[in-house]
């Protein structure tokens, strides 16, 4: 009987240890699970975006075109901002240079005259 009562003990013991081993098994399945399902979204997001990227290359490379050609007006303008602003540049350097004072003093105005 006494050996029974032990082996019982042992038994017990044992069964207490592997319920341990399988409810942390258990709770390590579900998190590993949980993980494999938000890694799949991401996947899942990260594919869709992807599909988006391919459309959107063809799209892109039409507005290349029609940069480049807006580029090149602009550099136009650019140019002939350019030519009329050394027109401007040769006028402006012909003006007589005022002091530095001079530029201190409150001035008035009347019709083009100095007061």
């Amino acid at each position: 009987m006494r050996k029974c009562k032990e082996e019982f003990k042992e038994f017990e013991r044992h069964d207490v240890n592997y319920q341990k081993d399988f409810k942390h098994i258990s709770q390590k399945i579900k998190k590993l699970e949980d993980k494999l399902e938000k890694d799949s979204s991401k996947i899942e997001a990260l594919m869709k975006k992807g599909e988006e990227s391919t459309d959107l290359i063809p799209k892109l490379e039409d507005n290349i075109l029609k940069l480049q050609k807006l580029l090149l007006d602009e550099e136009k303008i650019l140019d002939e901002i350019t030519k009329s602003s050394k027109v401007w540049e040769g006028s402006i350097t012909s003006l007589p240079v005022l002091p530095y004072y001079f530029l201190r003093l409150p001035m008035i105005w009347t019709k083009g005259h100095f007061p």
